[in-house]
């Protein structure tokens, strides 16, 4: 909807001058703790669609930038304004959840912490890994491909909107950079595609993911939600170990903001070194090669084995551009896409690789 177009509607309703103290909106803080967290990206769910009065200055740089309170609060008694991180009147996607990402981590003021109810593994529902899909062994440079559940027949979760939480990983094993969430397949939780997600480095350590619905409708079930994809890092083993995947930090909100207890947990994997039941040599493993980076109108994929799939996914996951070229290098010209970070991911038959890749 154009903006000239909602500011008539605004003059229609009544709703011409908002009247209260003006707020200090900070792009990317949507529940103004202070802090820009991925439990920003669910107030971008419960405001989805809404509109207000747009800010004289319409940007998203990280300021302090004043804006005239909406008529609509958000049941966590947050104002829809400070969702609207780009100041253009209306509550979207891209333009209002793509600050969340760039200024993730940024802080101002005091901040107020998120909050996550204390939960009771086998008596609140569970977040978790499904270690059923586990390989019976695993090595250096297997790739895991794991389903994420949430709640289960016995402990369902009823009222679902939208979800945060952390994952922690042990960078011995894991690079959180390779690790990726997609939640992309229909479920009970999603069987209408109509959500949004994003995952966020925190650390070398720790993945912070967020989901929520936009159409306002909440949903009750259990099982899997999407699935996580983890390769275990090749150099790294020499003798088998073992090393805990752990999620918490969660935060389960209805549609009007209120939580939801949601246990995490704790999945341990175990990692053998190449040869160890086989008494072979280790397999080697593939080169790969990517230039330029950062990329112009092109880039050159290079790998010592067929390259089955390359895909370019934005910085929330989504795919924009993808190639099957059958061939162990190839030249890629780039569709027309906005500057910034993206995903690179390339398969191959006997190998997964994933790096960052900035667009010019």
């Amino acid at each position: 909807m154009k903006k000239s177009v909602l500011l008539l509607i605004w003059s229609i309703l009544g709703w011409g001058t908002a009247s209260g103290q003006a707020l200090q909106v900070w792009p990317g803080d949507a529940n103004n703790n202070g802090k820009v967290t991925n439990v920003d990206l669910l107030q971008i769910g419960m405001a989805y669609n809404n509109f207000g009065p747009a800010r004289d200055s319409v940007n998203a740089t990280w300021s302090s930038q004043s804006a005239q309170p909406w008529p609509q609060v958000l049941g966590n008694g947050v104002n829809a304004a400070y969702v609207d991180a780009n100041g253009d009147g209306l509550i979207h996607y891209f333009y209002d959840a793509f600050p969340v990402y760039v200024h993730y981590g940024f802080s101002h003021g005091a901040v107020t912490p998120d909050l996550f109810p204390p939960a009771t593994p086998w008596i609140d529902p569970p977040l978790f890994l499904d270690s059923s899909s586990l390989p019976t062994q695993v090595f250096g440079g297997s790739v895991l491909e794991l389903p994420l559940a949430l709640g289960t027949p016995a402990l369902p979760v009823a009222d679902l909107y939208g979800l945060a939480f952390s994952m922690h990983f042990n960078p011995q094993f894991v690079d959180v950079d390779q690790v990726e969430l997609n939640f992309n397949q229909y479920s009970w939780a999603n069987p209408d595609n109509d959500r949004i997600f994003a995952t966020y480095r925190a650390s070398p350590e720790r993945l912070d993911v967020a989901w929520v619905r936009t159409d306002h409708n909440e949903r009750s079930g259990s099982g899997p939600i999407g699935t996580a994809s983890i390769i275990i890092i090749d150099d790294v083993i020499s003798w088998e170990q073992s090393f805990d995947i752990r999620i918490d930090s969660i935060q389960l909100i209805d549609r009007f903001g209120n939580t939801t207890a949601i246990a995490g947990d704790t999945l341990t994997i175990v990692v053998l070194p190449d040869g160890v039941t086989t008494g072979k040599e280790p397999r080697p493993r593939p080169g790969f090669r990517v230039w330029p980076n950062p990329a112009g109108p092109f880039l050159h994929v290079e790998a010592q084995d067929v390259i089955r799939e390359a895909r370019l996914l934005d910085a929330f996951g989504r795919e924009v551009a993808r190639v099957e070229p059958g061939a162990r290098s190839f030249h890629w010209p780039l569709p027309v896409l906005p500057p910034g970070m993206y995903g690179l991911e390339v398969r191959t038959d006997a190998a997964l690789f994933r790096q960052k890749t900035v667009l010019r």
